[in-house]
């Protein structure tokens, strides 16, 4: 699954990718709703530290993780890094957001 991101969006995700893992373990519309959770910053499933360091990200052009539990089994979601340099008080452009099985990373 490949696709660019038309959605609004508090930080820029570049294009989306999906690994085949995440292609045979969920369904289409479990990824989708994982994308709108990563979009919305629902960062609810992860621990705090990592929810800070998720919303520091968004202005300081860091790497966003995403974790999601959907009938037991764990989906994560990866925004790469901005490129530098970022404008200040922007978080700059990022190419990349993966969605992956944890085994595959």
């Amino acid at each position: 699954m490949t696709t660019e991101a038309s959605t609004a969006s508090k930080f820029d995700i570049g294009q989306i990718v999906a690994t085949p893992g995440v292609l045979e373990e969920f369904p289409r519309h479990v990824i989708l709703n994982a994308l709108c959770r990563h979009l919305s910053e629902d960062w609810s499933e992860m621990s705090e530290e990592d929810q800070e360091a998720n919303r520091a990200a968004t202005h300081n052009g860091a790497r966003i993780f995403s974790a999601y539990t959907y009938d037991g089994r764990k989906l994560w979601i990866i925004t790469d890094a901005a490129e530098e340099p970022w404008p200040p008080g922007e978080s700059g452009r990022r190419t990349l957001t993966t969605f992956l099985l944890p085994s595959e990373y």
